[in-house]
């Protein structure tokens, strides 16, 4: 075998070991960005639900159980962005009760969520960093996937702040 023979062959190994290692580093990429992809859609779809919509039923907050079965959808708005204390009393009240029951009604199975709206201080001119109602779970600090929307909504006339953060634990 030549000395000729024999560099072209390494040269060629090496070049196919790197283009190997290159598509499987783009898959991953590929697979990484389509996967945050679809919780920041799946997210925009429930704080859409939970800020636009009343929810279905309607009076859902009224049910002694909220479960797929007799709740299609949780909203917590008499009019798009004009949230209804009742409902969100129920969605924090009830939350350790029902909460698997939450994420599989919003659309997030197989990630968490956190829900929480925020008073506004006119003395401050800020919002609160205490939120005035809370629901889901508190993420740990080993969370893989975050995705936090803010919201700015109305309650009883006055300004709040609705936030939902969507994350994976690890």
């Amino acid at each position: 075998m030549s000395l000729d023979l024999f560099l072209a062959t390494i040269v060629f190994v090496s070049i196919m070991v790197t283009m190997i290692f290159m598509w499987d580093f783009a898959r991953e990429r590929s697979s990484s960005l389509e996967e945050q992809r679809d919780i920041q859609i799946q997210s925009r779809q429930a704080l859409n639900s939970l800020l636009l919509t009343p929810g279905s039923p309607a009076s859902w907050e009224e049910y002694n159980s909220v479960n797929k079965t007799n709740v299609s959808s949780i909203g917590l708005a008499n009019e798009p962005f004009s949230i209804n204390q009742r409902k969100i009393q129920r969605l924090a009240s009830a939350n350790s009760t029902f909460y698997d029951d939450y994420k599989t009604i919003l659309g997030l199975q197989g990630f968490d969520f956190t829900f929480e709206m925020y008073s506004y201080t006119d003395s401050q001119q800020k919002f609160s960093t205490v939120p005035i109602y809370r629901a889901g779970k508190t993420a740990a600090s080993n969370i893989s996937e975050l995705i936090v929307l803010e919201r700015l909504v109305l309650m009883d006339g006055t300004q709040k702040k609705a936030v939902l953060a969507v994350f994976r634990d690890e």
